[in-house]
């Protein structure tokens, strides 16, 4: 998958976060958790900045649902 592109926020992001951990992607929420949901992993922190439609950000939610682990921070 691909990362974020170079960014004071990726700058940030690489300086403070834990390796094995932590991941950026930028993609189409579709086909990143297409791709992510072959991994079996989880999240525990999700910030989703995408299309800004009511609809959009329901879908996304309504996909990204599925890998949330309990209390998962959505920002």
């Amino acid at each position: 998958m691909k990362t974020f592109g170079s960014s004071s926020i990726y700058s940030n992001f690489n300086k403070f976060k834990i390796t094995d951990k932590h991941k950026f992607y930028e993609f189409d929420y579709k086909v990143f958790f297409k791709n992510f949901e072959k991994t079996n992993s989880k999240i525990n922190f999700y910030f989703y900045d995408g299309e800004h439609s009511y609809k959009n950000q329901y879908d996304n939610l309504e996909i990204a649902n599925n890998f949330f682990v309990k209390d998962t921070i959505i920002l």
